[in-house]
């Protein structure tokens, strides 16, 4: 979970030491494939969906230029690797 404070500042030190665990041990890898969600908390009153606030969209581009391996670990149950897609592409006018 990212908090609303760590988008703000985008501060990714702590969410990245704690991606980078899963990526430091094939054993972790395997057991997390696919088990990962995205969660961020303080936007609840916020009437924009996440991926059109300016500031979710750079820290989420930001954690993926640190840690490019969303896609083995994101869960499919959920709408995780749509917000990611949606927050990490370039938009076109």
């Amino acid at each position: 979970m990212f908090s609303r404070r760590q988008v703000e500042t985008c501060d990714v030190n702590e969410p990245l030491a704690s991606l980078r665990e899963l990526t430091a041990d094939r054993k972790v890898a395997l057991e997390f494939c696919g088990r990962v969600s995205l969660v961020i908390d303080g936007y609840n009153d916020d009437p924009r969906e996440l991926f059109e606030i300016p500031e979710v969209r750079a820290y989420l581009k930001r954690l993926d230029h640190e840690w490019p391996y969303w896609f083995f670990f994101l869960s499919q149950a959920d709408d995780s690797i749509q917000m990611l897609e949606s927050c990490c592409a370039t938009r076109s006018r």
